[in-house]
């Protein structure tokens, strides 16, 4: 799991929408900064790490969402939270595979042909809840949700 970046420049003389600002920013660096091997598919961590960050991210929106307007913090956090809820959905699935794959050797043989159908259906889930991830990340970065997202913070310091 990614640990969290420290949070810098924070001061006593900051106010909390200043501060809010400062750890919200941060937590969205930690998560999007994984999107290009998300997008990738070659790191098989980075699902896990971007959710982890997605996490971390929401708690952060959550716990300052008073220093926000209410409107525009319901649209920046349900964008956040349909990248969570497939980022959710995919790494889910990856688990459930690792285990059941883990588990069966374990399994008589008459039993193994059931898992493995089973194994099957669920990468089959997975792939495409992958590939709809990967066309919501594609298509975030292309309206350079990153700026957009800053930007928007950069209004309510």
């Amino acid at each position: 799991m990614a640990k969290a970046s420290t949070v810098r420049a924070i001061d006593p003389s900051n106010s909390v929408s200043e501060a809010a600002v400062k750890i919200i920013w941060t937590r969205f660096e930690d998560m999007w900064g994984l999107h290009d091997a998300v997008i990738g598919g070659t790191d098989v961590e980075a699902v896990h790490d971007m959710r982890v960050g997605s996490r971390r991210l929401r708690v952060a929106m959550q716990t300052f969402r008073t220093c926000f307007s209410e409107r525009s913090f319901k649209a920046q956090f349900r964008t956040v939270q349909s990248v969570a809820d497939l980022l959710g959905e995919v790494r889910d699935r990856d688990v459930l595979i690792d285990e059941l794959c883990g588990d069966e050797g374990k399994l008589p043989p008459e039993q193994r042909h059931a898992v493995q159908a089973y194994v099957s259906d669920l990468k089959a889930e997975r792939d495409g809840k992958r590939d709809e991830l990967r066309l919501l990340l594609t298509d975030l970065r292309s309206r350079a949700y990153d700026r957009a997202f800053l930007s928007y913070l950069g209004r309510h310091r």
